[in-house]
This record gives C-alpha cells, structure tokens and sequence, in this order.
C-alpha cells in the first residue's frame, strides 16, 4: 500500500494539518507524526487517526505511536514565554574550532544566557538538532530544565517540518514547525515555543 494515499486521508481529518507515516520493513507502521491544530485534545486526535487507518487499510495499529504536535492557529493562542520576563533571542552564531559550535545566547533585562553544542553531522539535520541543544543550554541557566528526547526533519514535496519531543520534569513536550528559513534559528526557537510557550 502507498503510504502518500493513507497520509492524504489522514491530512483531511478535522484538525489535522498533515501526518507522515513511517513503516518498518515488513510494511506495518512504526511511526505515524501528525502535525494538527490545538483545537482537539491530542488522545482525540490519536483516536481519530487510529479509527481512519482501521477504516482505509483494514490494519489495526497500536495508538502509542502517534506523535501529535499541535501548532496555534492564531497568535492569540500563543502563550507568554516567562511571566513577568521579557526572554528574548539574543543571537545565534556558528564557531568554528576542531569541531564546529553553536553558540546560542538568550537574554532578559536582568542577564544573558549562554548556550552552545558542537555539531556532530554538518548536515541541515545535525545543525538544527545542536541548535536545539544549545538552547536547552543556555535555559539550564535560567533553572529550566529538558532533555531532547527525540528529533526529526520530515520531509514532504513543497516544504519541511521540524519535530522535537522534549523530557522535563512534568513530562514530555512536542513541538512542530514548518522549516523556512534559518536552520538555526528554527531550531532556537522550536526549543523556546515547547519548553517556555
């Protein structure tokens, strides 16, 4: 079966944007990312997708792996970074040693936060994901505290999105955003929006 036809479906489901279905080597799904509003409790959202694939293929899926990350629809529905702190993205700048940084700084009216990660793979997906990483550092200096549980970059024909999932004390975070622009500065501010937004 062509996993375009099914992830068309799914894309038409009420408050779903898009979803990218990844299957393992005997054809079963392992993965399924869905990209939807914030107007639908994410268990919905996987019952929804859960019940469309029961119904097109006729296969039974396990509903833990769907990954829904909501996006707002409006500004209106994003939220405050720090209450009563105006954190902003200071800069972002690339160094270069034995191995190439990212050097993510981060600063209020108080201070600046500094991060940084080198950048394993020098690819779009190693410089996002140091990125993501060096955030996360410069926040542990603000007492926020998360571990990039995992990451990805999912390609579709007209455009790219970035899917983080974040660990921190009261659980996990997912965060999406469509890739268009700054590589670095998607990343910065995917870790931003999930872990402060």
């Amino acid at each position: 079966m062509d996993n375009g036809n099914l992830e068309k479906v799914l894309s038409k489901l009420a408050g779903v944007h898009s979803v990218k279905l990844v299957s393992d080597g005997d054809g079963n799904f392992s993965e399924v990312h869905v990209l939807a509003t914030a107007d639908k409790a994410p268990k919905q959202i996987a019952r929804d997708i859960e019940t469309a694939i029961l119904a097109y293929t006729g296969k039974r899926i396990d509903r833990k792996i769907i990954s829904v990350a909501q996006i707002a629809e409006d500004l209106d529905q994003e939220m405050e970074l720090l209450p009563g702190r105006d954190l902003k993205l200071a800069s972002i700048s690339r160094k270069w040693s034995d191995v190439p940084v990212v050097e993510v700084v981060l600063e209020d009216d108080e201070a600046e936060y500094t991060g940084s990660s080198s950048i394993a793979v020098d690819t779009e997906k190693g410089v996002t994901r140091a990125t993501i990483l060096a955030t996360l550092d410069a926040l542990k200096n603000l007492g926020i505290l998360a571990e990039l549980e995992s990451f990805d970059i999912i390609n579709y024909p007209s455009y790219k999105i970035v899917l983080a999932v974040f660990v921190t004390p009261s659980g996990r975070k997912v965060q999406a955003c469509i890739l268009d622009g700054d590589l670095m500065k998607v990343g910065a501010e995917i870790t931003l929006k999930a872990l402060l937004g």
